[in-house]
């Protein structure tokens, strides 16, 4: 279950103000903590700023909190609950409504996973966090927005909490130029990062009672779950993996189809990064070539691999017509 917290209409357009203006007026301190960073445009870091205190702010109010803690000097901590648990608010920005599992390529599901920097979880400075509320923020096209009725873009998310040293434990290391999957695409980190999935985050149920009654008890109840448990990868990451243990002979195809199986991946197979039209057009090589048989190519559209002509394009398909 996932948290979602309207942020349209005209009382919000005075929260995003209110953080809009925060950020404006004191920027200069703000920018001062990013020297080191420079290389990142300074009107995109002022942005992801902005979008981060927004969602401190409405934490912090729906706790019952004042929105904008000018005296808080405690950077391990963007609130602290009557327990005295010290809690960081974790944003990340989206530009569609947040999904906690959507179809990919090969028709199979993958899931949504949550980026942590390493300076979160080892900077001496924030020791002292105990563990991070998760969020994700939907924006209008500026910031603050401009408020009309007709405004229905501004969201938050809280997707779950999760203690800072079970993100230690049990996240998924990504250095720098590592790959990942996004929606329908792929990148390379431009930083390094933890990668932790939705799903094994702790649900919040009741925002203000979560925050209230959270005790330490949980934390380390959290901290000492088995870092093992929980796949931390996608179904699709997952069978990816197993082939490319099976390809380097490390387990046998029994042992990849048991695996599949579990994966829920029984006779689905993920396709390869590369498009289809290159396996395709190497296989016809190899077969020219004698290395591999011609039964080989009947083959591939049982498990999803079909060439792509140019007529089966929308934006060709008119010169094929004739």
């Amino acid at each position: 279950m996932v948290l979602v917290i309207d942020l349209n209409g005209p009382k919000n357009i005075a929260f995003r103000k209110e953080v809009n203006d925060h950020v404006d007026n004191n920027w200069n301190a703000y920018y001062s903590k990013f020297k080191k960073a420079k290389k990142q445009n300074e009107e995109v870091k002022k942005l992801e700023v902005k979008m981060g205190l927004l969602s401190q702010y409405i934490i912090r109010k729906n706790v019952g909190l004042e929105g904008i803690n000018p005296n808080n000097t405690d950077f391990s901590a963007d609130l602290i609950n009557p327990n005295g648990l010290k809690i960081d608010v974790k944003m990340e920005g989206i530009t569609i409504d947040f999904q906690e599992e959507y179809i990919g390529s090969g028709q199979i599901y993958r899931q949504a996973k949550h980026n942590f920097y390493p300076r979160q979880l080892f900077d001496p400075n924030l020791k002292t966090t105990d563990l991070f509320l998760v969020t994700r923020l939907r924006t209008g096209n500026t910031f603050p927005g401009s408020g009309r009725s007709n405004e229905t873009q501004w969201k938050l998310w809280v997707c779950g909490w999760v203690s800072k040293k079970r993100v230690i434990n049990e996240g998924v290391l990504i250095p720098r130029g590592g790959i990942t999957e996004q929606g329908q695409r792929f990148f390379d980190y431009r930083s390094h990062n933890v990668e932790f999935y939705q799903y094994a985050l702790n649900k919040v149920e009741n925002l203000s009672k979560w925050f209230n009654e959270l005790e330490r008890s949980a934390i380390q109840q959290d901290e000492q779950k088995n870092p093992n448990e929980t796949r931390q990868c996608t179904t699709a990451d997952g069978q990816r993996i197993i082939s490319d243990l099976l390809t380097k002979n490390i387990i046998t195809r029994e042992q990849f189809d048991k695996a599949n199986s579990f994966l829920g991946l029984e006779k689905k197979y993920v396709p390869s990064i590369l498009h289809s039209n290159h396996t395709v057009r190497f296989v016809k090589h190899l077969i020219n070539r004698n290395v591999l048989d011609v039964e080989i190519l009947e083959k591939l559209p049982n498990v999803g691999i079909i060439e792509t002509e140019p007529n089966n394009l929308p934006e060709l398909e008119r010169f094929f017509n004739d």
